[in-house]
């Protein structure tokens, strides 16, 4: 396929950007472990990329609605690079601390821009696009995690940061062939004042508070809970830690994408959702073969729940904006400081009440969002 093609180019640009940070995603935490770093500190040190996240989003979305998005794209694939140059010379809390500030600019880049280019592939598929780019990344972030696995049974994990600074290089080259669209308007620093008084919808709000809920689940659960627990308590090794968090990502991109594909109904979704969400929590014992299953059902949830549910509420709210990255960026800032005070707190949870209360209280929490969503969902939004 050309790279006249939008879906294509946008495709291929969620496909690398997630198979990168899906590979930090199983280095980091283990690399702290090696570094001892405390639990409680690598809660603390993650929540630094929300904050970030939360300032930075809006700024950038700003700046793509008004001058374009190529740049943001641009400015994405160098982050990219810097961030896995911080983690491999990171030693300390502090630098790693640093490493998370690079990080969330990188992550605010992506997703200031990612939905609204998606958005305008075609509008009236924009739900049903955004779920099939949601699943790419799911599978992505399959072969990422199989990658670093295979890859941590031969080299260290220093070695693979570096290794992934190859396969960023990569997104120079679809970025830059971004179509920048049209430029609205010229760039003024008062635009960021006008955007943030804009009013908005109850329905809105009702919805960015529904997407909120869904970070107390998503945030740590891979970032740090699962990890930890299988290299705390579990002992597994490193390579069996990256396939294990493959195995989530392979039934999550699975459900996410026959769901998307056979456009199954809201309702069956939400329902899916939550069987999936809730039943595997009877499979977290100290064995790791047994937690293996868990994590293979709880994909399945998660795909459903924090793919078709959550691109379906952001869809249905900004699709006709003519602002859209500002809007989500926005729509979005509730997530952010959940996301913030969930990472910060969950590693005081770990070490007062133990991993196993932490998986009930998050697996609660990802049922309440779907039940909420689906109250949403249900009013038929437009």
């Amino acid at each position: 396929m050309s790279l006249e093609n939008g879906f294509f180019r946008t495709l291929a640009i969620n496909f690398i950007h997630n198979f990168i940070a899906s590979a930090v995603a199983v280095l980091l935490p283990l690399y702290l472990l090696e570094k001892n770093v405390s639990i409680e500190s690598i809660g603390l040190i993650f929540s630094v990329l929300s904050i970030i996240m939360l300032i930075f989003r809006f700024i950038f979305a700003v700046i793509a609605d008004y001058l374009g998005t190529r740049l943001i794209f641009v400015g994405n694939a160098i982050a990219h690079v810097l961030t896995l140059v911080v983690y491999t010379l990171s030693s300390t809390p502090l630098h790693f601390a640093f490493g998370k500030v690079v990080e969330g600019f990188r992550a605010a880049a992506f997703w200031s821009v990612n939905r609204t280019e998606i958005y305008h592939i075609e509008e009236k598929q924009a739900a049903k696009n955004a779920s099939i780019m949601g699943a790419a990344r799911a599978f992505s972030t399959v072969f990422g995690r199989v990658a670093i696995a295979i890859a941590l049974i031969f080299i260290s994990i220093q070695s693979s940061f570096l290794l992934l600074v190859l396969v960023s290089s990569l997104l120079f080259y679809f970025s830059l062939n971004v179509r920048n669209g049209k430029e609205q308007k010229k760039l003024k620093l008062s635009a960021f004042m006008i955007e943030l008084k804009k009013k908005h919808s109850k329905e809105f709000w009702a919805a960015a508070l529904v997407l909120s809920i869904a970070a107390i689940y998503e945030a740590p659960l891979l970032a740090i809970v699962i990890p930890l627990y299988m290299a705390e308590v579990l002992k597994s090794s490193p390579a069996i830690i990256g396939f294990g968090l493959a195995l989530y990502s392979l039934s999550f991109s699975l459900s996410s994408y026959i769901a998307a594909k056979h456009s199954m109904h809201i309702k069956n979704i939400v329902l899916g959702a939550i069987f999936f969400g809730v039943l595997p929590i009877l499979f977290i014992q100290n064995v790791e073969h047994v937690f293996l299953l868990f994590l293979f059902l709880s994909g399945i949830g998660g795909g459903l729940g924090l793919v078709n549910i959550m691109e379906t509420i952001m869809a249905r709210i900004v699709k006709s904006s003519v602002t859209p990255s500002i809007d989500i960026s926005i729509l979005i800032i509730p997530y952010r400081l959940v996301e913030f005070a969930t990472l910060a707190a969950v590693g005081f949870a770990i070490t007062s009440f133990g991993f196993h209360s932490v998986f009930l209280a998050l697996v609660a929490s990802f049922a309440v969002y779907a039940l909420l969503a689906w109250s949403i969902l249900n009013k038929g939004l437009e």
